[in-house]
């Protein structure tokens, strides 16, 4: 995410997993708007959630197929963009939407490292601190350590977590799930020329069956589970299936996209908090009891642009903001690199 942090200098951009990134962030918003906004929903927004569930899974699968490369630069430039994030929600809550915000959430909002905005950049930020360990035993295994650590890793999470509701991984939302993801991404990576081999139709036919899974589980299961938990089996492999469809895809480069993508965890971050998620999740509801079907698709299409021009436009004034910032640390790490050597 976020470009993987910063993606390895020896790994170009490749524009369609840039394309499935802001995919991604598509399901994401859709999924939100359906468990925030719409809620209840019936049947339809069921069928919608089961398959948009796969978005954060499919961002760990792109962290772990390019790895999070941890400088000090990338993480100063994560930290900013949470930071400014979590100040221009607090502005916008004075401003537009009468919302009073108390001295600690002035002080929450500075401490941009331990409150980035919401549980997903809790758990991400230490996934980002893990990442160097992680990276340095990955590089270490062979493909009989792989697979012994693949089964260890979905025995915990599936297993242990999902199935038996240990504390390990009971829901999706902690870092044991996001190595999990981080793995497995790195593993289809490394294994990519098999992967290649393998048919399109039966990755398709794969993904169709396990969304299907999801939707019938979601509506008549058993209610021990909740199979739109980002740990459940069929979850997984839906994730799985798209990355490495999109993957297997050959595409041009194509700047734009590129550019664009740069910018979906802001996309996050403006929309999943304070009034503007408030604003959002309200639009969602009154789109969804309107009358006319065309209405209700135009509708949710034009909300869910509207998101993401706004927090793409806002982003670009971000990166010109704190480029001056950045470069100047970038400067001066590369001077203090030379002096130690």
């Amino acid at each position: 995410m976020i470009e993987s942090l910063k993606t390895s200098k020896y790994i170009s951009r490749q524009s369609n997993i840039e394309i499935l990134r802001i995919v991604a962030m598509i399901l994401i918003v859709l999924h939100h708007l359906c468990i925030y906004g719409i809620k209840g929903g019936g049947m339809t927004i069921e069928v919608i959630d089961s398959i948009t569930i796969i978005g954060v899974n499919i961002f760990l699968l792109i962290s772990g197929y390019f790895s999070i490369k941890l400088k000090w630069h990338s993480l100063v430039n994560l930290i900013l963009l949470c930071l400014f994030y979590n100040f221009l929600h607090i502005f916008l809550d004075l401003t537009l939407f009468n919302i009073e915000h108390s001295v600690s959430d002035y002080i929450k909002a500075c401490m941009a490292f331990s409150h980035p905005g919401g549980w997903f950049m809790n758990v991400y930020f230490c996934l980002v601190l893990f990442s160097p360990l992680l990276n340095s035993a990955f590089k270490q295994m062979d493909r009989e350590m792989d697979l012994l650590v693949l089964i260890c890793l979905s025995i915990m999470n599936i297993y242990l977590g999902f199935i038996l509701h240990n504390d390990v991984n009971s829901s999706g939302y902690n870092l044991s799930h996001f190595i999990y993801m981080y793995y497995i991404g790195h593993l289809i990576r490394k294994y990519f020329p098999l992967l290649c081999k393998i048919d399109k139709k039966y990755i398709v036919l794969l993904y169709i069956s396990s969304s299907f899974v999801t939707i019938i589980l979601s509506n008549s299961g058993p209610n021990s589970w909740n199979y739109h938990y980002y740990n459940s089996p069929f979850v997984v492999i839906s994730a799985i299936c798209v990355f490495i469809w999109f993957a297997q895809l050959k595409i041009n480069d194509i700047k734009l996209i590129n550019e664009i993508a740069k910018s979906m965890l802001a996309v996050y971050l403006f929309s999943n908090k304070g009034g503007v998620a408030a604003l959002v999740y309200r639009l969602s509801k009154y789109m969804y009891n309107l009358s006319n079907e065309g209405l209700i698709i135009l509708g949710f299409i034009t909300l869910v642009f509207g998101i993401f021009l706004c927090a793409i436009v806002i982003d670009r004034i971000r990166i010109l903001i704190c480029a001056p910032l950045l470069k100047l640390l970038n400067t001066k790490n590369k001077e203090r690199y030379k002096v130690n050597t």
